[in-house]
Formats: C-alpha cells, sequence, structure tokens
C-alpha cells in the first residue's frame, strides 16, 4: 500500500450501473472523503487505504423511494422506521406519501426528518388527520376533515421538505362523499404549486347504507379533468378494487369475447387476484378514456409496486411515467 493512497476505499469488480452516467458494467468504483471520486474499468488497489472485492454483486447510486410511510408510531401498521427502508435498505432518500398533515408536520420534521440519516420528505395529505392510524377511521376523511387554507399554508412555509399533496380517488370515500375531497385536494395542489398524488384502490369498504348514490365505475372519469400536468395517478397495479389499470388485459393482448371490431367499453378493473366478491362489489373505470392521455409525470414506485411498474414503464397509458 501506498504511503499516501489516493482514496479511502476501493469497490472491485462489481457491476456498476449508474442510468445517469450511462454507466452499466463491470467497474472500480473509488471513493474519497465520502464522495465517489472514481469509476474506472480497473484501479490499482494500491491506491486505497482500504479494498472490497465486490465481484458478482450491483454497485447502485442511493436509490429513492417515492412512496414510503416513515411517520412511526403516528400512521399505525403503515408507519415504519426511516432508517431501516432507507439508508440500511439501500435508499439515500424516501417520500412519504400522506402521513404527516399540516397538523402533524412540525412533529414529522422533529421526530422523524431530523432524527434520521436517511434523507426524508413528505407529500403533505389534504386531510387534517393526515394518515393517523392508517387511515383506519373512514369518517375523519370527508369534505369536513379538510382545510384547504391551513393546509396551502403549512405547504408553503416548510417548502424543504413537503414536495408535493397526497390525495385520494378511492372508491369507498367517493360513495361516500363523492368528488369533492379530491377537488379541495386538486385546489390545494393549485394554490401552493405543488403535485398532486393520487390514491387508487381500496381504503375503505363501499358503506352498508347512506351511499351518495354515485356509481364507482365513473371514479376515473371525474378524477381525471380535475387534474393538471404533473398531477400523479397511484398504483396502477394495485391488487385492491379501485385501480385504473386492467393488467390482464393489456398485458395479454386479448380482448373480451364480442368486443373485436367494435369501440371497447370502459371495462371494470379486475386482477385474478381479487377475491370474487370484490370483483363484484368494487369496479372503478377502464383507464382507457381520452383524459388519461394527459402528459402526467409518473406513478407510484412504492414498495408494492414501484418494481413491477419500472419494468413496464413501456407499456403505461402515459408518457414519462416512472
Amino acid at each position: 500500500m501506498a504511503e499516501n493512497p489516493k482514496y479511502d476505499l476501493l469497490l472491485r469488480g462489481g457491476r456498476v450501473i449508474c442510468p445517469a452516467s450511462g454507466i452499466d458494467g463491470v467497474r472500480d468504483l473509488a471513493i474519497r472523503d465520502g464522495r465517489i471520486a472514481a469509476v474506472e474499468e480497473t484501479i490499482l488497489p494500491s491506491s486505497a487505504r482500504e479494498t472490497i472485492d465486490v465481484s458478482g454483486k450491483l454497485v447502485l447510486p442511493g436509490m429513492i423511494d417515492t412512496h414510503a410511510h416513515v411517520y412511526q408510531y403516528v400512521t399505525g401498521r403503515f408507519g415504519l422506521n426511516a432508517d431501516m427502508v432507507g439508508v440500511r435498505s439501500g435508499v439515500t432518500t424516501v417520500i412519504d406519501q400522506g402521513g404527516p398533515s399540516c397538523m402533524t408536520l412540525p412533529g414529522f420534521r422533529h421526530f422523524v426528518v431530523e432524527k434520521a440519516e436517511t434523507q426524508v420528505y413528505a407529500f403533505l395529505s389534504a386531510y387534517l388527520v393526515g394518515g393517523l392510524e392508517g387511515h383506519y377511521y373512514p369518517n375523519l376523511y370527508s369534505p369536513s376533515g379538510v382545510d384547504v387554507d391551513a393546509t396551502v399554508a403549512s405547504a408553503s412555509a416548510n417548502t424543504d421538505i413537503v414536495r408535493g399533496i397526497k390525495g385520494h380517488a378511492e372508491i369507498g370515500g367517493f360513495a361516500r362523499w363523492g368528488i369533492k375531497v379530491l377537488e379541495m385536494s386538486a385546489e390545494i395542489g393549485r394554490r401552493a404549486n405543488l403535485p398532486l398524488y393520487v390514491h387508487f384502490g381500496t381504503l375503505w369498504n363501499l358503506p352498508e347504507s347512506g351511499a351518495n348514490g354515485e356509481d364507482a365505475d365513473t371514479i376515473m372519469e371525474r378524477v381525471i379533468p380535475v387534474l393538471r400536468p404533473g398531477d400523479i395517478l397511484a398504483h396502477p397495479f394495485t391488487r385492491h378494487p379501485g385501480g385504473f389499470v386492467n393488467r390482464h388485459e393489456r398485458h395479454s393482448g386479448r380482448t373480451r369475447p364480442g368486443t373485436k371490431g367494435r369501440r371497447r367499453p370502459r371495462q371494470p378493473f379486475l386482477l385474478p387476484c381479487c377475491p370474487q366478491s370484490a370483483r363484484r362489489r368494487h369496479r372503478a373505470a377502464y383507464s382507457g378514456c381520452r383524459h388519461a392521455r394527459l402528459q402526467h409525470r409518473g406513478a407510484s414506485a412504492s414498495r408494492h409496486a414501484g418494481a413491477a411498474l419500472r419494468r413496464r414503464e413501456s407499456s403505461l397509458p402515459w408518457p414519462g411515467a416512472l
């Protein structure tokens, strides 16, 4: 080893993948002062204080999880430790989707953002209660549970960590309160000049009584006109009723019997793993409506659906998705 090695650490022989730099191949990677100093086909081991053989392993830039739930102890079963799902999992940045609200954001900043080694951002919930107890109590999420002015003020005052607004196009809520909650969420996004991230897929069962007469089949065609370019449709491949991509039909290339040669009607969202009872009770609009072709920036890349979504980018119904 040289008396004054050039690098602190050398990772040798790993497959380095860096889309930003156009690198995908076996390389040596050197680190100095906590930063990547060199990526070359061969770097002499004597140039580093420490050398680790990473042959057969992937060497990646820190990943970003755009759909996490890290408001631990506040968002119930959803709330995980930020560093457990962050830096300890190879993820340097996480975005909490809808955990904190305008009321609970100060606690999120103090107990999560400032304590974590992971870089943590948030899409602020449109609801006053945020993701409290994992959205376990649907009555907290009616239009009366949204304060547009307060949420806009909170988002605008915390732009260092708030990067968007979280809303829901959820058929249980739609059957209870119609489109009003989503319209209020979209107004918050417009006034705060932030993208709106829209949850699709069931959170709450359809109400046994007191439904407002809204047809859950119409949710997609009602929601899309409310949104702006840059807003985000989440969970396209959810297994829960109320999603917006009919994955089975889209990827099988098959059409339903009797539809060949005719304009395809709006189809229900059905996946093979959906329970039969759910198939009968819950349907959502097929994503092929003309509004779905807006230039939306992306969809959820959560731990639940992100890997599948990235693999299927070319087949998504709008350009530029994650």
